[in-house]
């Protein structure tokens, strides 16, 4: 949690923009459904196995993109060791 409010504190700064950092817990489909359009830019991770062991309906990726209105970014997993940079 902490790697990700240093990214969004320094997406924020570096944007002269206000990042907002939302958790949700339960069950994602419904919370995302419902919050993905209030916001400008999504972004969230992605493993190799939702794509081939999930039904596409049942895809968090998919309902995220079904639903936002606003600009979508889907990333892989980060490995350990990795350090983000914003410029």
């Amino acid at each position: 949690m902490d790697v990700l409010r240093e990214v969004a504190n320094e997406i924020g700064a570096s944007a002269d923009a206000d990042v907002n950092l939302v958790v949700v817990q339960g069950d994602p489909l419904g919370h995302l459904a419902e919050r993905v359009p209030e916001f400008d830019l999504v972004t969230l991770g992605a493993s190799s196995r939702e794509t081939v062991d999930e039904a596409p309906e049942t895809s968090v990726s998919t309902v995220v993109f079904e639903h936002a209105n606003g600009a979508l970014l889907v990333a892989s997993a980060v490995r350990e060791n990795v350090k983000i940079t914003v410029d």
